[in-house]
């Protein structure tokens, strides 16, 4: 495996533009990224879109990991306040962070 690169604010990570579906413990939902916007991703659950804020974003292998925190309210487990790891590969992983602990991973649902 080769070294992890950080992708800088000035920097444009290309990871292109994807929806990708996952499925929780509460229910189904979906991530949206799009390279023209890497500040924030778009989650859909239960009817609610929200924003999350992407504070770091690097690529290793040519896989792109994008990293900030969950919204809070209305995120998929409903315990607030974690920190989202995004791994773009294929199947996409979703893992969420509280205090250096792995608390959710989630993997995106294939057709």
């Amino acid at each position: 495996m080769g070294e992890e690169t950080r992708i800088w604010d000035h920097e444009i990570a290309d990871f292109g533009r994807r929806s990708i579906p996952f499925l929780s413990s509460n229910g189904p939902y979906s991530i949206e990224v799009d390279q023209a916007n890497q500040d924030e991703i778009h989650v859909l659950f239960e009817g609610q879109r929200l924003v999350w804020h992407v504070f770091c974003k690097s690529v290793r292998d040519g896989l792109f990991r994008l990293q900030g925190m969950t919204g809070g309210a209305g995120d998929p487990y409903k315990d607030g306040g974690d920190w989202f790891e995004l791994v773009l590969s294929s199947p996409a992983v979703l893992r969420y962070w509280g205090d250096r602990v792995l608390v959710h991973e989630d993997h995106e649902m294939l057709a």
